[in-house]
């Protein structure tokens, strides 16, 4: 079994919110035994409660450095940030409207780095635009080739705002 695949079923059992369950469950349904799935296996019908939720972003492979591209962000996500930041590069969001955000792509290299979902709940670590109590959320990663990560899916769910 693939390490990411174990890991997402690791983490399906610490799901606090209802989402995040369904999130994982879909990740680890469309997950292949033996390497990373394809963006191509991401069937957004397929999940049409999370839709709102997701926020899908392309690794780019530049000869000087990674760059994060925030390709689809849902709805619910968009309000909660309060700015629409979908075909925008994360370190351009970074210098210009959120410098709190750095965590947010260190998070994302480390999904890149490790090739494994990444997990968090507790306290957000930057500014929203919604009161809730705590967040939780998940990056997972897809890789084209099955290896090289091309694409990380990610949800957050808001404890007290859903």
């Amino acid at each position: 079994m693939h390490p990411n695949l174990k890991h997402l079923h690791f983490l399906h059992q610490s799901a606090q919110h209802d989402l995040m369950r369904r999130f994982l469950e879909a990740a680890i349904a469309m997950h292949p035994l033996d390497r990373l799935p394809p963006r191509a296996a991401l069937q957004p019908q397929a999940m049409p409660q999370l839709l709102p939720h997701l926020v899908l972003t392309k690794v780019e492979y530049w000869p000087e450095q990674v760059r994060f591209k925030l390709t689809v962000i849902g709805q619910a996500t968009a309000d909660t940030l309060g700015l629409h930041l979908a075909n925008r590069y994360m370190d351009e969001v970074q210098a210009t409207e959120i410098p709190s955000i750095s965590h947010v792509i260190e998070d994302r290299q480390q999904v890149l780095e490790q090739g494994l979902a990444l997990y968090r709940f507790g306290d957000s670590r930057m500014r929203h635009n919604a009161d809730f109590v705590r967040i939780e959320l998940c990056h997972t990663p897809f890789a084209d080739d099955g290896v090289k990560v091309s694409h990380i899916l990610s949800l957050a769910a808001f404890e007290g705002l859903m």
